[in-house]
This record gives C-alpha cells, structure tokens and sequence, in this order.
C-alpha cells in the first residue's frame, strides 16, 4: 500500500535533515520516489528521485547510487524519455559493476528492454533481456525473473507472435503468484489478457483482464485500470 508508505518516507526525511543525516534523506526520498512511481505517478516520482540523487552522490555508497540512478532510468522510461533513461542506465551500470550488485545490474538491463522496445529496437530489447536474466539468475531474484518473462511475452506480441508469448505469461503469473506479487500479477493478467486477444480467445481475454482490474485496485494504480478498462473496451468492440 505504497500511499500509506509516503507520509512516513516524508516525515523521515523531514528528521533525516535535521539530523543532518544525508544518507537517511537520500533513501527517504527515492523511497518517497518509489512509491509514486508505484502508483504511476510518474511526474512525483520525478521530483523526489531528482532531490535524491545529489544526497546519494554526497553519501558516497556506490550501492545506493547505482539504485538511484536506475530508479531515475525507470522514471524516465515510463514518460517516454528514452535518451534520459538510457543516460541513466550507463551511470547505473558504472556503479552497480564497481559494487558487484547483480541485482541491480539485472534491473537495469531489464530496463534498458523496455527502452529499446519503446524505441522498436526488438533485437537490441531481446539481447538486453538475455543480460538482465544472466544477472537475476546470479541474484536469485525470482520476482524479476518472473517480470523479464513478461517483458519476453510482450516482446513477442509486438513482432505478431502471440501464441510464443502465451507460456511466457504463465509462468511469470505462477511465479507471482507464489510470491504474492499484487503489483506485478496485475500486469501479467493484463498481458496474457493481449495476447488471448491477439489469438481471438476473447472469453479467455475477458477473464484475464477481469483479473488484472481485480488486482489493479488493490495497489490504487488508476493508470493500470485505465489501461485494462481499454483493454476491455478492444475485446468488446472485437465482438461487435
């Protein structure tokens, strides 16, 4: 409940100042960033994640740069600011490298995919996956695992291939699944949702975006509604 999280992030960061405690404002405040950027309220999440970055730089943890660098990549990435994001992406690098941070490494490479099928550089986006999966693998990271499996589905759809994607979707769903990934299952419902639709199964499209809203509303991500909603409205209109 990412909402509920943001005044206590603030209030942290308000005491984190008076402490002078710069690395407790860095983190309160690409936590703020975070939480926002949960809620698809990208612009917000902007602010804060710009505000963290100079602490983090003056804090001087490589770990917590890299985090924040690739945090401000995704920001990025979700307003379409492709050339931002992918700046971002290299200073990430740099830092989660130096640190030794797999994880971080796999997240930024998965967000360089979404960079480069935004832009429709699909072989570009496929061999950024292959990548993050090498560093998540390492990490053991089944929740991002579970999310480059969808990002492989997607990928697949675009170039009108849905039925490769279908088993892609399963299991990232049954990975989420297993983890109580509310935030993710919404996607991956949404996503499997496409490509039933793409494969002209509308009562499985039907039934899988019905699943996706009944997630979306649990996180409050009005813009992953709005996106199932039109969803919907596609498969319905299919139908005449």
């Amino acid at each position: 409940d990412p909402q509920k999280a943001i005044p206590y992030f603030k209030q942290g960061t308000i005491l984190a100042t008076r402490l002078g405690f710069v690395a407790g404002m860095e983190k309160c405040l690409n936590a703020t960033s975070l939480a926002f950027s949960v809620n698809a309220k990208y612009d917000s999440a902007l602010i804060y994640i710009n505000y963290a970055i100079p602490h983090a730089i003056k804090a001087g943890n490589i770990r917590r740069l890299a985090l924040a660098y690739l945090n401000r990549a995704d920001v990025y990435t979700n307003l379409n600011d492709f050339p931002a994001a992918l700046k971002d992406c290299d200073m990430a690098i740099l830092y989660a490298e130096k640190a030794k941070n797999n994880d971080a490494l796999g997240r930024i490479y998965s967000i360089m995919n979404s960079i480069y099928s935004g832009l429709k550089q699909y072989p570009e986006a496929f061999a950024a996956i292959d990548k993050s999966d090498r560093y998540f693998n390492l990490s053991g990271s089944r929740q991002m695992v579970a999310m480059n499996y969808s990002e492989r589905g997607e990928l697949l759809v675009k170039l009108g291939e849905p039925a490769k994607a279908l088993h892609y979707f399963k299991d990232a769903i049954a990975i989420a699944d297993s983890l109580e990934d509310v935030e993710n299952l919404a996607a991956y419902y949404n996503g499997i949702s496409e490509v039933y639709f793409n494969l002209k199964n509308y009562a499985e499209a039907t039934s899988a975006a019905n699943m996706s809203l009944q997630y979306a509303k649990q996180t409050g991500n009005t813009r992953q509604e709005a996106g199932i909603y039109e969803s919907l409205s596609n498969i319905e209109s299919a139908k005449n």
